[in-house]
């Protein structure tokens, strides 16, 4: 690959457009504009100008599409609705003046086979076009294929420089560094050829991952990544305590009592995905784990678990000197086992009534989910039999 083709831009996946567009407005003083449709793949997308001719792309399905969605073939870069979920950076372009040229040179410079070209187009919000050739992943026949760390080609053919993304979209943002972690160090260096990108650092990692620190208006630093790094997990604030409820009458959970409970939620780019307490009870001598909840989308990705080790750094504290309950859906007691947590009687004398009582209205309230009574146990403690 020559080094005559710099940095084009980063594709980021994201769930929702608008909600992108609304919180990097909002967090980062930047505000994000629709780039257009991409009605072959599936796809549209909202963009921002980086420095140096580049630009960042957040890529998100478009639902309007009908047409494609039943069609059964794959949406751009492969990206799914599960893919989408939480933004995370995908893949990244590089950009070429005579993309078959540089398909050559590229070849010949690694020893590998030429990248397939294929097509590309969408319609600008003021009905232009845009159209471009791009290469595909090694191997692949079709874009859907999937990329990675390692960099595709785009050739924007007879585009005008003047409405490059780059030159039509916000200008502010800058890359502070980019990082590429991969178990094969020598693999993605030699895929990557002479490329001569300052900032750009290839470092050993257990998982092939693209890393890009992204400088804002606003000061702050946009972290871009493998999808964990666009959660969130914090503390509750007490003017939080409306959201946090309405949340938990909903799913007819207790309330929580945010002048005294220790409340935290997981959020996505604002989107709040989890929450969880540590609670009162009648006895000043216990606590509750109580309100853990994951939003159903967001499910089996360790969310759950994120809010209780966090909330447990809190009972190991208490736990000297206070009884720690859980009154969790009996199918999650071997989850909550891995934390500490053992049944426990109900009718036994150290249960305070503000649990008993709780775990009783849970046993009609949610008949048909079965409830258990768990205390907190010393890990290094036997379990009771």
């Amino acid at each position: 690959m020559t080094s005559s083709c710099p940095l084009d831009h980063f594709v980021v996946a994201v769930p929702n457009l608008q909600d992108t567009i609304d919180y990097w407005t909002r967090h980062f003083g930047i505000t994000p504009v629709i780039g257009g449709r991409h009605t072959a793949t599936g796809t549209w997308n909202a963009l921002l100008a980086l420095e140096d001719g580049a630009y960042l792309e957040f890529l998100a399905i478009d639902d309007s599409n009908t047409e494609f969605a039943s069609s059964g073939k794959p949406y751009s870069f492969g990206v799914t609705r599960e893919k989408c979920l939480v933004p995370q950076i995908i893949t990244w372009a590089a950009r070429s003046t005579n993309i078959e040229e540089d398909v050559r040179y590229e070849s010949n410079a690694s020893g590998l086979e030429p990248l397939p070209i294929r097509n590309g187009s969408r319609t600008r919000p003021d009905g232009s076009r845009l159209e471009w050739k791009i290469t595909l992943p090694r191997g692949s026949k079709e874009q859907g294929d999937g990329y990675g760390v390692v960099p595709f080609l785009i050739d924007w053919l007879e585009t005008k420089p003047e409405i490059h993304p780059a030159q039509t979209t916000p200008k502010g943002c800058r890359v502070k560094s980019m990082k590429i972690l991969t178990p094969n160090v020598d693999r993605v260096a030699k895929e990557l050829g002479d490329r001569k990108i300052s900032y750009l650092r290839v470092e050993k990692g257990d998982v092939e991952e693209m890393v890009v620190e992204i400088e804002t208006p606003s000061g702050k630093t946009a972290t871009l990544g493998h999808w964990n790094r666009s959660i969130n997990l914090r503390n509750a604030s007490i003017d939080e305590g409306e959201k946090v409820n309405a949340i938990y009458n909903r799913l007819k959970f207790f309330p929580a009592k945010m002048d005294t409970d220790e409340t935290v939620v997981v959020e996505v780019w604002g989107r709040w995905i989890g929450l969880g307490r540590i609670a009162g009870t009648s006895e000043l001598s216990s606590r509750e784990m109580a309100g853990i909840w994951v939003d159903e989308e967001y499910r089996n990705r360790g969310i759950a678990r994120m809010i209780v080790s966090r909330l447990s750094a809190s009972i190991q504290k208490l736990a000297p000197t206070h009884s720690i309950f859980c009154v969790p859906f009996s199918k999650l007691d071997g989850f909550y086992k891995q934390f500490g947590f053992y049944p426990h009687d109900v009718n036994a004398s150290d249960v305070p009534e503000s649990i008993r009582s709780k775990f009783n209205i849970c046993a009609t309230r949610f008949a048909e989910t079965p409830c258990s009574l768990l205390k907190y146990q010393p890990l290094h403690m036997t379990p009771p039999t």
